[in-house]
């Protein structure tokens, strides 16, 4: 699958052409799904390698996930808009998502998948954006008191 993912990467792509216009291109979703299969895989070796899930689990250090106030619709959102001015410049979503998701974690979720970022992060909600939006008016307004 990665052999795949290689190819796709390297496929020109026509842009002028698209079914929705807020949906990503057909090119990025074929790489996100075949990279998300790859992650699935590998998971799914190492679970079969006489690894119970308890040990993986306990293995992986929770403590080292910064939490945020934020929904995960949200966070996807702010995410999205952070990628979408340039400040995160990976060409890749499930990059930014897999590390988010090894990252972050909610008041209510400790575990944030892929799945559910991605699909937060192409499908906003209206109080998802007005709750980001308030947030970086928090921002703002923290910068110009503190300048």
């Amino acid at each position: 699958m990665k052999y795949y993912a290689k190819i796709f990467k390297q496929k020109q792509l026509i842009t002028s052409l698209s079914y929705n216009y807020s949906s990503p291109n057909i090119k990025e979703q074929v790489i996100n799904w075949l990279l998300a299969e790859v992650e699935y895989y590998c998971s799914k070796i190492k679970l079969s390698q006489n690894t119970s899930y308890e040990d993986i689990i306990s293995s992986e250090d929770k403590d080292d996930k910064i939490e945020l106030s934020l929904s995960v619709p949200q966070i996807s959102y702010f995410f999205r808009i952070l990628h979408n001015i340039g400040i995160i410049n990976n060409s890749n979503q499930h990059e930014i998502f897999r590390v988010l998701s090894k990252s972050l974690k909610t008041q209510k979720t400790e575990n944030i998948s892929i799945g559910s970022l991605s699909s937060k992060y192409y499908s906003i909600d209206d109080s998802a954006k007005n709750v980001v939006k308030d947030v970086v008016f928090q921002m703002l307004n923290y910068v110009n008191k503190n300048n």
